[in-house]
């Protein structure tokens, strides 16, 4: 990779009409503004469809989320009339996604959308779910989930259902056939309009960054339809979830996710890796690695545990597994390792283990909270580094510098040069202090440099995308009309092309 940015923003934060952002305009419009600046990269969050609202938590780790459906796309395919198309339009507030207002939406217009394929569409949508070999069994989930009354699948009391016997999942698919090619609808209509997006990015000579979330949801397609490769107990339920170390050890976060039976998938040849990894690869240029710490050692508790603190340290497979990655897909892995993690004592991988080559994350307000010895000051970043104005779980810079220690301030005030006198705690898109922050991290040796949409704002802590202490807000962010189009692309283009990153 050569030098080169990114700005990483949800797809859902960008402004539309409809409570969300989709792929459609607005994406191909921030697209423009990513080529005028000369980003060569967008790095999105995931698309997964979500078992609740948090893109790290999928209910498959490879069905696109549907709520991204552009429905000006169903129109022009003749399957939305215009009339019809203005009911789904949104008119409130342009902030936050209304999940409220777009899930059942998007039911209802992909329902109506779906009840007017022409016997052509609907083969095309066949033929769709027959080379898409994840489809079946997220289809068939979906359907399950719906008539289970959205248990968790342990509890379904079917056994043969339960225990995923294809016999029985076959019966089932063919007397609620309506409902299955209706899923499978909704997942070749992303299908379709992902590649469209993909290949205008490409046209416009950005590239997407994928991020993969590490492990799906316990109650997900993919741990019931293959049990045996994650930590589960003999009822199917999980035996260990995955938590994330805090800062108190007690404050621990618990992501809600199961955690892989990794002796068992090495033994097979980490086959759900290796399809994963090749699927991925064919939706994005570039791959970001959720939690990667995790694939060398990672944080478990008991399922049902009242005290995260319970849990203990697990070993996982390492380079073991991104050997055999390598090997299957016969080429190099170029992967973007989140092997950072916020938390003290979590940063540094075990001792004696080092990562796959791929480019590390280092994050500016880490080095800025503590201090020279951090490795994450933009001194600090060598190539095959991702150096990062701030992340999904952290603070925005602007929030960062109101927040900080009197200390940690005056540290990052110095290590920019900001200028005595000037007014650190202005935001807005012309903010001296974030403007400091990128030209620090634009000159450093990192070979890729990413910014948050929020920070182009010039935001405070009220925009974080993921702030436990404010559940309300999460993943919840997006930008207004206005605020995109403050954004000072003339500014990022003269970083880049001032510090080698435009080619």
């Amino acid at each position: 990779m050569k030098r080169s940015s990114a700005v990483w923003m949800h797809l859902g934060s960008l402004p539309g009409p409809f409570g969300i952002g989709v792929m459609g305009q607005e994406a191909r419009e921030f697209l423009d503004f990513l080529a005028e600046a000369k980003v060569r990269y967008w790095q999105l969050l995931p698309l997964l469809q979500p078992e609740d609202l948090s893109p790290y938590r999928p209910r498959s780790c490879y069905a696109g989320c549907v709520w991204f459906i552009d429905p000006r796309a169903l129109e022009s395919w003749g399957l939305l009339e215009p009339e019809e198309l203005a009911a789904f339009r949104y008119y409130e507030d342009p902030y936050l996604i209304n999940y409220q207002f777009v899930m059942p939406n998007c039911e209802r217009l992909l329902g109506l959308a779906f009840s007017r394929l022409q016997a052509a569409q609907l083969e095309q949508v066949r033929q769709f779910a027959q080379t898409e070999p994840w489809l079946k069994d997220y289809a068939a989930f979906s359907l399950l989930y719906r008539d289970f009354d959205g248990l968790p699948w342990w509890e379904w009391d079917d056994e043969r259902l339960r225990r995923h016997e294809t016999a029985a999942v076959d019966a089932y698919i063919a007397q609620n056939r309506g409902f299955y090619d209706y899923i499978c609808f909704g997942q070749w209509a992303f299908a379709r309009q992902w590649r469209q997006l993909r290949d205008y990015a490409a046209s416009r000579g950005v590239a997407l960054i994928g991020d993969l979330p590490l492990y799906p949801a316990y109650n997900s397609a993919d741990v019931w339809a293959h049990p045996e490769r994650f930590q589960l107990k003999a009822d199917g339920s999980p035996q260990a979830v995955h938590s994330n170390p805090g800062r108190p050890q007690t404050h621990q976060q618990r992501r809600g996710t199961t955690l892989f039976n990794w002796a068992e998938e090495e033994r097979r040849g980490f086959p759900f890796w290796r399809d994963r990894i090749k699927f991925a690869g064919s939706r994005y240029t570039l791959l970001r690695l959720n939690q990667f710490r995790d694939f060398y050692q990672y944080r478990a508790i008991p399922y049902g545990a009242e005290d995260p603190g319970e849990g203990c340290w697990q070993d996982g497979p390492g380079n073991r597994l991104f050997e055999v990655l390598e090997q299957t897909l016969r080429q190099p892995l170029q992967l973007i390792a989140d092997d950072y993690g916020i938390a003290p004592g979590a940063a540094a991988l075990p001792e004696g283990q080092t990562t796959w080559p791929s480019y590390g994350l280092r994050l500016l307000q880490a080095g800025f909270s503590d201090g020279p010895s951090s490795g994450q000051l933009p001194h600090q970043c060598a190539g095959h580094t991702c150096a990062c104005s701030s992340t999904t779980d952290s603070n925005t810079l602007l929030g960062w510098v109101w927040e900080a220690d009197e200390s940690s301030r005056q540290f990052a005030l110095s290590y920019i040069g900001f200028p005595e006198g000037w007014s650190w705690g202005d935001g807005g898109p012309q903010s001296p202090f974030i403007r400091s922050c990128l030209r620090s991290l634009w000159q450093s040796a990192a070979t890729l440099v990413c910014v948050s949409a929020q920070d182009l704002c010039g935001f405070g802590a009220d925009t974080r995308i993921n702030d436990p202490q404010h559940p309300e807000k999460v993943w919840r962010f997006r930008l207004s009309p206005a605020a995109k189009d403050g954004i000072d692309g003339a500014f990022i283009r003269q970083l880049n092309e001032t510090f080698d990153r435009s080619d």
